[in-house]
Formats: C-alpha cells, sequence, structure tokens
C-alpha cells in the first residue's frame, strides 16, 4: 500500500513478491479491501489505488500445455489502460511467474537491454519446458517490458521496482503472530499427546482448530490436493481465506480470457464503488456533517455528487434507502431529513419544481439542505431558462452545459452553481410563483468528489520562513474537505472506549484565530470573525468538558492546574505568547499525559495578500493525538493544519511518548489580486469549523 502511487501521479510501480510457485501472498498484498483493522488512512488509500492494480500469478501464467494464459504484453496492456485512465498503475508479480519462450514481447525485451539477457542465458526452465524466472527478477523483466512498449506513458523515471521478499519473512512476530503460534503448537501437542489419526491443526477465521482432513498416509494426501478452482462450492471460502475465479477477477488478477476481453472492467469512478461500502459511509458523513451545518446556521446547502456514480451515490446516502451506520448517523439524520432532498436523475423535476420545494422548505423549517446526482437533467425548454440566461453567471453555466440525446442539459458539477444562482434570483423566484418571506442567500454548495478523496499536501518548510509556499483559497478548500471525512470517521470509530472526551479539556489564547488573522488591516470582515465564532461553538460541541479562554500566562497556568486536580485532562492552544520559555514546573500534572500545547506559530514577514489560517478543531486534535498516543489521528489533523506531512523528528518523538509541545506554521491562503477573496476565507473557516 506504502509502495502504490496515486491516480494522477502519472508513476508506476512494479512489485515482485515472494512465491515462487503459488501467487497467493501476491493477491493478499494487492487485494485492496480493507479488513478490521484497516486505519482511515489506509482505507482511504486503497479505495484510491484498487482500480490501478494489476496481478500477475503462477497460476495464471500458463497452462499445463505450456500455452500462455498471461504474457507479458497483457501485463503492457493492462498498465496502458490504468495509466490512460487513472494516470497511475501498480503492478504486482509473483517471482515465480512462468513465461513461454513463444512470448512475442520476450525477445523485444532481451534485444533491448544486453544486461537481462546475458542473465537470460542462466535462465532455468519447468516440467514443461516453461521460462522460470524467480532467481533472475521478473519485475526486471516486466518494467523492461513497460518502458519499451509504453514510451508515452510510463518512462524511466516514472516507473519503479520493488522486490518484497526477505524482508517481509523476517518481520518481527507482533502479538497475534505469537498468539497463533502458541495456539496452534499447544493444540498439536494435544493431538499428539491423544494419539489422534489424520487431523490437523489449522487456521479457520482466526482460530486454531482440529480439523479431520479424512486421509490415511502421505501418498493419499498428494492425490487430495485440488486446483483453487476445483474446491469452489466444497469449503467455506470466507473462512478458508481462498478466493473464488469471480473475485480474483474482480481484484484485478490477470487470467484467463473472457470472450474478447483479457482484462477486468474497472469502475469508472474507483473511489466511490469500491465493494467495500467504507466510501459511501465517507459520503454519508460528509452530508451529514453539511447538512448538519445548514441547520445550525439557518442557511441553504447543496451538495452535489458528479461522475457516473451519481446516482447511485444518492441513492445510497438517502435515509429512506438504508439503515443508519451509527448512532451519530441516526442523531443527525433525525435532525435534518425533514429539511433535506435528494435528487438523482431519475426524476423529472424542473427548476419551479425544485425552487418551490426549496422555499416551502426554508420557510417552515429555516434551513434547507438538497442532495443531487450530476446527471441530472435540465430541459433545454424549462420555464426558468430564459430568465437566468440573463444573469451573466447562470448564462455562463448554461453555455457550457453538456447535452443528452434527447436534448436535455446535464450541467454535472455545475447544477449547484446553476441551483444557488436560481435560489438567489428575486426574477427567477418570482417567474416560479413563489413569493418568499425572505430571499435566500448565504448559499453553500459542495462537490462530493473532492470531499472523499485524500490529496497530499504540498511541501513546506516550516523552520525556514522565508521558504514559505502558500495556496489559493480554493485549495485549502479542496484539502481540508478532502481530509474531513477521514479524520471525522476515526474520531467516530476510536471514541468508542479510546477516548474519553469528557475528560479533555482546551484552553486557548482569548481570540487566538483573530489575533493571528486579524492583525492586518483590512484582512477580518464581519463575516469571517462570525465564521470564526462558529468555529469556536463547534469545538466547545466536540470538548463537552469545556473551552477555555485566557489572557495571559498566569491565567492559563491557574486553570491548568485546577482542571488537573479535578483528573482532567488538557489541551493548551496558543500563538507562541503563552508557550513561550514556559517552565513546565509551574504545572502540577505531567506532561504527555495530563497536557500539551499545539502552538501556531506567528508569521510576520509574507507578503500583503498572504494569510495565515488557523483551524481551531485541528489544533485540538492533534492535542488528543498526543494525550492518547495515537500517531494515526495526529498525523491527519496536522496534515489538516499546516497542509504538510509531519516531520520524521515528530513522529519519533510522538512514539516515544516524547512530544508535549507543538510548533508548527499554518496553512498560508494567498488571494489571487486583492483582497475581495475574503468570501472565501470565511468558506475556509466554514468547512474547517
Amino acid at each position: 500500500l506504502r509502495a502504490a502511487p496515486l491516480p494522477s501521479s502519472n508513476k508506476c510501480a512494479v512489485i515482485e513478491v515472494m512465491g515462487r510457485d503459488m501467487g497467493y501472498l501476491t493477491v493478499r498484498a494487492g487485494d485492496m479491501r480493507p479488513g478490521t483493522d484497516t486505519t482511515g488512512a489506509e482505507e482511504n488509500k486503497m479505495s484510491m489505488v484498487a482500480p490501478t492494480i494489476v496481478m500477475a500469478v503462477p497460476e495464471w501464467s500458463v497452462d499445463e500445455k505450456g500455452h500462455i494464459v498471461v504474457s507479458l504484453s497483457d501485463i503492457v496492456a493492462a498498465v496502458r489502460e490504468r495509466m490512460t485512465k487513472y494516470g497511475a498503475a501498480t503492478v504486482l508479480v509473483s517471482e515465480g511467474f512462468r513465461m513461454s519462450k513463444g512470448d512475442p514481447l520476450l525477445q523485444k525485451v532481451l534485444d533491448a537491454n544486453p544486461l537481462l539477457k546475458v542473465r537470460f542465458s542462466r535462465v532455468k526452465t519447468d516440467v514443461q519446458g516453461n521460462l522460470i524466472l524467480n532467481e533472475l527478477g521478473i519485475s526486471d523483466f516486466v518494467t523492461e517490458a513497460l518502458e519499451l512498449e509504453l514510451p508515452g506513458l510510463v518512462g524511466p523515471k516514472d516507473v519503479y521496482r520493488e522486490v518484497f521478499g526477505y524482508a517481509i519473512r523476517s518481520r518481527v512476530p507482533d502479538e497475534i503472530d505469537r498468539a497463533i503460534a502458541e495456539d496452534a503448537t499447544t493444540k498439536a501437542a494435544a493431538l499428539i499427546t491423544e494419539d489422534a489419526q489424520r487431523r490437523a491443526v489449522i487456521l479457520q477465521g482466526g482460530v486454531c482448530v482440529s480439523a479431520d482432513i479424512g486421509l490415511t498416509d502421505i501418498e493419499d494426501a498428494k492425490t487430495k490436493v485440488e486446483p483453487l478452482a476445483a474446491v469452489q462450492g466444497k469449503v467455506d471460502l470466507k473462512d478458508s481465506g481462498l478466493y473464488t475465479l469471480d473475485e480474483l477477477r474482480a481484484i484485478n488478477v490477470l487470467g484467463p480470457a473472457k470472450p474478447a476481453d483479457n482484462l477486468v472492467e474497472l469502475p469508472a469512478t474507483p473511489t466511490l464503488t469500491h465493494p467495500s461500502g467504507k466510501n459511501i459511509e465517507l459520503a454519508i458523513t460528509a452530508v451529514n456533517s453539511m447538512s448538519e451545518s445548514a441547520r445550525d446556521m439557518n442557511r441553504v446547502n447543496l451538495c452535489v455528487f458528479p461522475g457516473e456514480s451519481g446516482d447511485m451515490l444518492v441513492s445510497a446516502v438517502n435515509p429512506a434507502n438504508r439503515k443508519p451506520i451509527s448512532k451519530a448517523d441516526e442523531y443527525v439524520t433525525a435532525r435534518v431529513d425533514k429539511a433535506t432532498v435528494y435528487i438523482d436523475s431519475a426524476q423529472a423535476l424542473s427548476l419551479t419544481d425544485i425552487l418551490k420545494r426549496a422555499y416551502e422548505i426554508y420557510d417552515t423549517h429555516k434551513f434547507f439542505s438538497l442532495v443531487i446526482s450530476g446527471n441530472f437533467v435540465v430541459s433545454a425548454q424549462d420555464a426558468l431558462m430564459e430568465v437566468l440566461k440573463k444573469d451573466p453567471v447562470a448564462s455562463a453555466i448554461i453555455d457550457k452545459a453538456e447535452t443528452d440525446s434527447a436534448g436535455g442539459l446535464i450541467f454535472g458539477r455545475k447544477i449547484v452553481d446553476l441551483l444557488a444562482a436560481a435560489l438567489g434570483n428575486e426574477e427567477a423566484v418570482k417567474a416560479a410563483g413563489i413569493e418568499p418571506k425572505k430571499l435566500m442567500s448565504g448559499i453553500r454548495k459542495n462537490v462530493m468528489d473532492q470531499s472523499l478523496n485524500l490529496i497530499p499536501g504540498e511541501g513546506r518548510k516550516d523552520d525556514a520562513v522565508t521558504e514559505i509556499k502558500t495556496e489559493t483559497v480554493d485549495a485549502a478548500i479542496a484539502h481540508v474537505r478532502q481530509l474531513t471525512g477521514i479524520l471525522n470517521r476515526h474520531l467516530d470509530l476510536n471514541s468508542q472506549g479510546k477516548f474519553d472526551m469528557q475528560k479533555l479539556v482546551v484552553i486557548m489564547k482569548k481570540d487566538l484565530p483573530e489575533s493571528i488573522i486579524g492583525r492586518k488591516k483590512g484582512t477580518l470582515n464581519d463575516k469571517i470573525k462570525k465564521e470564526f465564532q462558529v468555529m469556536k461553538q463547534h469545538l466547545r460541541k466536540v470538548f463537552p468538558g469545556g473551552v477555555i479562554e485566557v489572557g495571559s500566562r498566569e491565567e492559563m497556568v491557574l486553570n491548568m492546574n485546577a482542571r488537573i486536580a479535578q483528573g482532567l485532562k488538557v489541551i493548551v492552544l496558543d500563538e507562541g505568547t503563552l508557550t513561550k520559555g514556559f517552565d513546565t514546573s509551574a504545572v502540577s500534572g505531567k506532561a504527555t499525559e495530563d497536557y500539551c500545547f499545539i502552538t501556531a506559530n506567528r508569521i510576520d514577514n509574507i507578503d500583503e495578500l498572504s494569510v495565515p489560517f488557523v483551524n481551531l478543531n485541528a489544533m485540538a486534535i492533534m492535542g488528543i493525538g498526543i494525550i492518547y498516543n495515537d500517531k494515526t489521528l495526529f498525523e491527519m489533523a496536522y496534515r489538516v493544519f499546516t497542509g504538510n506531512d509531519v516531520p520524521p523528528n515528530v513522529i519519533e518523538d510522538l512514539a516515544k511518548n516524547a512530544l508535549w509541545l507543538v510548533r508548527m506554521l499554518p496553512r498560508i491562503v494567498r488571494f489571487k489580486d486583492d483582497l475581495a477573496d475574503q468570501e472565501k476565507l470565511a468558506r475556509l473557516v466554514e468547512v474547517a469549523a
């Protein structure tokens, strides 16, 4: 998983996995379906790289007669498809992958690479005469073939290879390994003591059990070893850990050709159609968060699911079509469902229908939330179309719409922009026959493909402010939104027993975000101030134990000692004034266990159009990660706050339980031309909250 490149990276990895005769380890390594111990960050990357995987195993390389089943050309074709479609590919190939002497691409590879030609002179063959390359490095042959056949997609700098061999075999056993070993040997000793016959200790469903294998001797056992295809229907594949043929194809193991197709069909939107359904849970969480925000702020929320999976996801997140995924989901749904509308492309609604429904709900409940598919079709003859064309913004959106076979207009992700323009257009609202009590404003638009992906932030040197990299407000919004679903899911999963939020207290410098952003004249308008108040309100919801604002170090120490004496754990947030030169002897508790400090460094030498952005929630969650020694949580919150990966020395200190003070730079957002981007900055504050 760590070696696999992300989509759109234009990189290809070739990974050789040990397995001279069987591809089981290769398949397990490339199976990107999350397990019970998969972390949120791992699960998200799994969903992204799953469709880019290509696997080649010994069992499906040549058949018993020596005929080619999967050739080098098949691997190249699979990589070409993935590189073209996703901008990345990961090839996992078993070391024992066989090649036929008749493989048409083999000779081209040997002619192109003299070194491989010399190594090939030492090649061995199996009983059918097939080439065994496990001692020569099959990954080298695959890499050479890719660079030779895909010059426009895969170059020497774009492809890298790794060999997974002894590094995996020599891993230090963990607690599970030791428990299984002890269990298996204990049961085996018991069988010997009992003089049991024809029985074996096997691992079934994660537990060692004694099973009757129905064999009389070794020779009898040899006759009962069956290929994978023959055991289907005879054993419980789920418990045995074996794969069905359909499963192997589904997770992209190259094998016997289907009619006119040797490649596995890939989902068009891989991030949203992962078989585990975990991304649907992320989608539900994201929609709930935005609908809840609309309710709290008495405003309008428009969410669109673009792409081919749009209709499926709108249906999947609709509470009418599913059971609650958590207590939090059940709670939020009960609060917002009455004011939420779900629309897919199958619903023949006019813009007038949508506007009437929106204003009816808004007037009744004081908020409105719409979840719509990007595939929704608007009639070109819609009664409001001519009115909206008078609006320059709406007109530009309409001009760029795609048309379906019947002449209908498909706006994709821009459907929320069109609806926002219509809902706030007085002439359009009146044309729809609506007499609103108040015209809608403050409409929030959310494109849901961004909130379900993980995109790494750009590198930045926090210790050298002269080399700071800035990002646009739009980029910051997208990145924070992308990480939020994963962060929330990790918090939700781990709060069930691991985190005692009632015992956590946040003490922060008074007006902390304002003191960093607002020190520049004209940088902080009333709208941004309001959003920061909302952020503080959300922080108080997350930390029911209390959020205390202090104005001095003396006040901070007094509150820290009082809370620690009550058995509470304290997270201090500041911008350096409270913690600079701080003497820990003034606090009665123990650092990392009873308290920690999270500091956002102030920056004074950035240009006038760049603004530091402080995310209080991410700062506080980093504190949770420190106090409960949760590396994943800390890393994710750090990335939300800074836009960067955590420095290695910080992770080392966290692992040693020696991290009690974190100093870092917040995100630096840059306005494109002037301070007119304040509306977007307010959106960033809102997303962070």
